[in-house]
C-alpha cells in the first residue's frame, strides 16, 4: 500500500500544507529552484518527473517520504547500490549528509525560512542520529586500514585531519548564532582528536583556529552555551599530552605569538585523494560481494 494517499482529499490537503515548511527548509539548504520543483513532485505524489535530477536524491527520497523509517533508508540505499548507473548518488548523499548535518546551525536567515527552537525541533526531523550511525566513522584508527602502507596511511591521515577540522570549525567560528543542538559537528571531536594525533601537519589556518579557541574561552559571554562547552572540549584536545611533539610545540608557539610556518598541502593532497577514492571503491566491491 502506498504511503501517498492520493485518493484521500484530506490527506492531500494536509500534505500540501506541509510542503510550505519543507520548501523553506530546502531553500535554506540552498537547493536550486528547479530541483525544488522536482522534489515537490515527489513530496506530493511519490513520483519524480521523467529525467528529473536531484543531488543526493536517495536522501530526499527518504526525508520527503510520508513515512520515513530505518527500514526505508536501508531499502533505498540497497536499491541505488544495486544499479551501476545510480550508485554514485549514494556517495553524493554521504557528502551531502556530512556537510549539512554537521553544520553548526540551521537558523533563520530571512522571515520565510525554517528555524529550530533550540531544543525539541530538529531541522532534519530527528533523523540525524540514524545517519550518524549509518554514514559516519566515529573514530579514526590505524587498525581500520591494514592494507595501507605506512606512507599511504600518513597521507590519508593528513587528509582526515584537514577534513575533520573543517567540521569542528563550524562550531568554533560561529558568531551571533544559536548553535543547533542536533548538529553532528558536536559529536565529531573524538574523530578529529584521532586525526590530529595521526595526521597532524601545519595546516593553513590552524594558527587562527587555536587563537579562536582561546578567544572563545576568554570571552564566554560572547558564545552560545553549546559553543562554549564545545570549545572547552576542543581545548582539552589541544592540551592532550599525548599529541605528537610537533603539534604540542606548534600550539605552544601559536599561543606565545610566535611564527607559524604553513606546510604545502599540494605535496600530499593528490596522493591522499587517490587513496581515499581507492578505499571507497574497495568498500563498494565488498558490499556487492555480500
Amino acid at each position: 500500500m502506498s504511503a501517498w494517499k492520493l485518493d484521500d482529499k484530506r490527506w492531500v490537503k494536509a500534505r500540501k500544507g506541509k510542503w510550505k515548511e519543507m520548501r523553506s527548509r530546502l531553500q535554506q539548504l540552498q537547493i536550486v529552484p528547479k530541483e525544488i520543483g522536482f522534489l515537490k513532485d515527489y513530496f506530493l505524489t511519490g513520483q519524480f518527473r521523467p529525467h528529473s535530477y536531484a543531488h543526493a536524491k536517495p536522501f530526499f527520497e527518504f526525508w520527503l517520504h510520508p513515512e520515513p523509517s530505518e527500514e526505508l533508508l536501508e531499502n533505498i540505499v540497497e536499491d541505488y547500490r544495486g544499479d551501476p548507473r545510480r550508485k554514485q548518488q549514494i556517495k553524493n548523499m554521504q557528502h551531502f549528509v556530512q556537510s549539512q548535518m554537521a553544520g553548526a546551525q540551521h537558523t533563520r536567515s530571512s522571515e520565510h525560512m525554517f528555524k529550530h527552537d533550540g531544543s525539541s525541533v530538529s531541522f532534519f526531523d530527528g533523523w540525524e542520529d540514524l545517519f550518524y550511525q549509518r554514514f559516519f566513522k566515529h573514530r579514526f584508527v590505524r587498525e581500520d586500514y591494514p592494507n595501507l602502507s605506512d606512507e599511504e596511511f600518513s597521507y590519508f591521515a593528513k587528509r582526515q585531519f584537514n577534513c575533520s577540522i573543517a567540521t569542528i570549525e563550524h562550531v568554533i567560528y560561529a558568531e551571533n548564532a544559536e548553535i543547533n543542538p542536533h548538529s553532528l559537528a558536536l559529536r565529531r571531536i573524538p574523530y578529529w582528536h584521532d586525526a590530529l594525533k595521526l595526521g597532524y601537519f601545519r595546516l593553513l589556518g590552524f594558527d587562527g583556529f587555536v587563537k579562536r579557541v582561546d578567544w572563545n574561552l576568554a570571552n564566554p559571554e560572547e558564545c552560545d552555551p553549546l559553543q562554549l562547552k564545545f570549545t572547552q572540549e576542543v581545548n582539552g584536545v589541544l592540551s592532550d599530552p599525548e599529541l605528537p611533539e610537533r603539534a604540542k610545540q606548534d600550539i605552544a608557539t601559536i599561543r606565545a605569538g610566535g611564527e607559524f610556518e604553513v606546510e604545502n598541502m599540494a605535496i600530499f593532497e593528490p596522493k591522499a585523494k587517490l587513496i581515499e577514492d581507492r578505499l571507497s571503491k574497495k568498500k563498494a566491491h565488498r558490499r556487492q560481494a555480500i
